[in-house]
């Protein structure tokens, strides 16, 4: 678990470096400017159908012990530090929801985002919570089967 998360921090920074000096160019761009009208040309946007796919991956990983860990009542320091990388993550990001859905037909940023404040918020479990959370896990295995398929043929 403990290479688990150093492997998912350091793809947390990748990405943080990705978003901010913009290595990726243009492509993380379209997450966050995502218009109806804006046309993408296919490479541009099977780059940004990348890049949703490794947050969507990360996110897999890191929303689970995101919750379970604002569950938690007293934090060791170093729990701390890895709720302190998480929320820098998700609050530095902005895509809008259409993003997922017009790239790969599926509303998995607004469940990543309703997820991230159900953990941030801490309010336990309720029948809407169970379902939100249950809901953006089962959005993201589909996704992830579906892309595995995909890198196999």
């Amino acid at each position: 678990m403990r290479l688990l998360f150093k492997g998912y921090f350091n793809l947390i920074r990748n990405i943080k470096v990705t978003w901010s000096n913009g290595s990726i160019g243009k492509y993380s761009n379209y997450l966050f400017a995502f218009d109806k009208h804006f046309t993408m040309t296919i490479n541009e946007r099977i780059k940004a159908v990348h890049v949703l796919q490794r947050f969507v991956m990360m996110s897999r990983t890191l929303l689970p012990s995101f919750s379970e860990l604002m569950a938690k009542e007293n934090l060791t320091k170093a729990e701390q530090r890895k709720v302190l990388r998480i929320r820098e993550v998700y609050e530095s990001f902005h895509a809008s929801p259409q993003v997922s859905i017009e790239l790969v037909n599926s509303n998995i940023f607004q469940l990543i985002y309703e997820v991230y404040k159900i953990g941030l918020l801490n309010k336990g479990q309720t029948p809407q919570t169970f379902y939100i959370y249950n809901a953006f896990l089962q959005e993201a295995d589909r996704l992830i089967t579906i892309w595995n398929k995909q890198r196999l043929n």
